[in-house]
């Protein structure tokens, strides 16, 4: 009960005004500021509307509509100085009273703790041990502790006091955040590049079909092998959006994600044929390595929630990058006959690929398999090359979750005219 917390003697603050506390209930949202003011009515609480961050709560919690929220301080009774004039707390006040943060947390039983300024998070992450990232403009990080959203924002006497023009910025990104977090909805996000492709289109429609709770964004710049026709029916879908973007195009890229809580990048985009790559190298090098790096650190910034203890980012639950590859990574194979022969299969994964699959035939004595090194042999295969390795390097150097697929020859409906087999 939070009555133990209004009898709580421990330092001397409490002789200068009784501790300041908001009506017990079980709330969806907590507001923790830093210390309590003044009241004058014994119906004020903590981070009351007569206050200025008072305002713009209320302002919130109005956009928020039917969301129950409560409000304390990390110090509940009021610091004053020698001249009876109010100050901050110290650090040792801050640290007296974190233990009945905890308490209060345990009672109300928030879903999102909004912890309000520098001083106020910085010393939760460390009662909590909890590695809390600091916003970065008006974009706000969280960590998912025991179920509970911790996030810190900037206080709303801060923004009110140097920043009221950004105020409306300020309540619809904490308003947003709170919708994000307490949707029930299990809609899902997709940003998938290169959807106007062969592979990519046939990814789209099939997508479409197994999922109805998902929605598309298709990013493509619809260059000589894109195609719209090839989706037109898909387009007309309210599930999906079409967005004429070149992946190379960082601002466009990071735009994208900021208006659009992404869960998985499918990465179809690319240069891709061998012949084309022989007569401009620079465009496969540029749209295949530059364009990847671009989807994958766009990705990692927009899915980052805070850091764990040994400094690498801590991402939001369930998203993934999936780079789609090729088997030229690999090279060439030998022709070791000049008529088929029965294959025969003992690696026992290999033999898990090829189930229910009959008289398979080869040309030859080997094959790749996931464990083979990669030797591209053209400007396209090594840009693709590149490609993977920048992914790989993304998933060990900052925990990126990323999946790499190599498919070999592909052929079926919406085929591009070049790569038709003659």
């Amino acid at each position: 009960m939070l009555k133990e917390i209004l009898n709580c003697k421990k330092c001397k603050l409490y002789s200068n005004q009784k501790p300041l506390l908001d009506i017990e209930k079980k709330s969806e949202i907590m507001w923790v500021g830093l210390s309590a003011k003044e009241v004058t009515s014994d119906i004020e609480g903590p981070l009351s509307i007569k206050t200025n961050s008072g305002k713009i709560l209320r302002e919130i919690e109005e956009e928020l509509k039917n969301k129950l929220t409560y409000k304390t301080n990390l110090v509940k009774c009021l610091p004053l100085d020698e001249e009876n004039k109010i100050r901050y707390p110290t650090k040792k006040e801050i640290d007296c009273c974190l233990e009945h943060l905890l308490s209060e947390i345990k009672i109300i039983s928030p879903k999102i703790i909004f912890l309000l300024g520098e001083k106020v998070y910085k010393a939760v992450a460390q009662k909590m041990k909890i590695d809390l990232k600091k916003w970065d403009e008006f974009k706000y990080y969280y960590d998912k502790v025991d179920g509970i959203y911790y996030i810190p924002i900037h206080h709303p006497s801060y923004i009110h006091r140097t920043k009221k023009k950004n105020m409306k910025n300020y309540v619809d990104n904490v308003k947003k955040l709170v919708l994000d977090l307490l949707s029930d909805k299990s809609e899902k996000i997709y940003l998938v590049t290169g959807a106007a492709g062969f592979i990519g289109a046939n990814f789209l429609k099939y997508i479409l079909k197994k999922h109805e709770d998902i929605k598309v964004i298709v990013v493509d710049s619809l260059t000589y092998a894109g195609n719209l026709g090839t989706i037109k029916e898909e387009l007309k879908d309210s599930r999906v959006k079409f967005e004429k973007v070149d992946i190379r195009d960082r601002k466009e890229i990071e735009r994208i994600f900021s208006e659009n809580k992404v869960d998985y990048v499918v990465n179809f985009a690319a240069e891709s044929h061998v012949d084309r790559s022989i007569e401009n190298p620079q465009i496969f090098l540029e749209t295949n390595i530059l364009g990847t790096q671009n989807l994958l650190d766009n990705a990692k910034k927009s899915w980052t929630i805070s850091k764990d203890e040994n400094s690498y980012p801590v991402y939001r639950e369930g998203v993934k990058y999936l780079q789609i590859s090729t088997d030229e990574v690999y090279g060439s194979l030998s022709k070791d006959y000049d008529q088929t022969i029965e294959l025969v299969i003992n690696d026992e994964d290999v033999k898990k690929v090829v189930k229910n699959r009959k008289k398979l035939k080869t040309y030859g004595d080997n094959f790749f398999t996931e464990e083979s090194s990669v030797d591209p042999r053209s400007p396209y295969s090594a840009s693709k090359t590149g490609a993977d390795h920048i992914v790989i390097a993304y998933g060990e150097t900052y925990k990126l979750p990323i999946n790499i697929t190599r498919c070999s020859n592909n052929y079926g409906p919406y085929h591009f005219p070049e790569k038709l087999i003659p």
